[in-house]
């Protein structure tokens, strides 16, 4: 989980420091928060659906990385 915080709260930078605007900020922090509740019920998971748990973690971390660069890419081009 620590990573997956770490990930989050670095995804926000730039935005902080202004490099990108305000729709890559929203999908950061949506994606951001969709990808820590997903690491916190890996962490939490105690019933044997662990395996589950992580591909699904794992898919989304695809998702998040696409939707980040999309974010990124298209920040600029609506901000006009």
């Amino acid at each position: 989980m620590a990573v997956s915080s770490r990930h989050a709260a670095a995804s926000l930078l730039s935005s902080v420091l202004g490099f990108s605007g305000g729709l890559y900020a929203a999908v950061a922090v949506c994606c951001g928060a969709v990808l820590l509740f997903l690491a916190i019920r890996l962490l939490s998971s105690r019933n044997g659906g662990e395996a589950a748990l992580a591909r699904r973690l794992f898919g989304f971390s695809i998702i998040y990385l696409f939707l980040l660069f999309a974010g990124l890419l298209w920040d600029p081009v609506l901000s006009r």
